[in-house]
């Protein structure tokens, strides 16, 4: 019954076993979570996972590298979005999000002014 009084945080920092199998099995070196059961790619929502984790584990180090690699690999867009899937052969995959914001600009949004793409009819 003292697990029932524990916070989340405490729950989580006894358990450092589970952290550091997961930082094993799904963290690189360099801070990019991968995604072992989907081709090895990563993805932004991966990212903000590994972040969350490694903050409640208390784990520094994992979350400044995990922050890091997202920064350099995924903050890429000019849309200040990021891009959501990144493998190691291609970069960002979401390479045409130009052309999607493009064509369904409504001229009424700040992505026509951000695009150069005419402001309506």
């Amino acid at each position: 019954m003292a697990h029932a009084a524990m916070t989340p945080r405490i729950a989580f920092s006894q358990d450092g076993g589970a952290w550091q199998g997961w930082r094993d099995r799904f963290l690189s070196d360099d801070g990019r979570v991968i995604d072992d059961e989907n081709g090895r790619i990563s993805h932004s929502e991966g990212q903000g996972f590994g972040a969350l984790l490694a903050q409640a584990h208390g784990d520094r180090e994992a979350f400044e590298l995990i922050e890091d690699w997202t920064r350099r690999n995924l903050l890429v867009r000019q849309d200040s979005l990021m891009g959501w899937r990144w493998n190691a052969s291609t970069g960002v995959a979401d390479e045409d999000w130009p052309t999607r914001r493009t064509a369904t600009c409504s001229g009424l949004g700040p992505c026509c002014a951000q695009s150069g793409t005419p402001a309506g009819p």
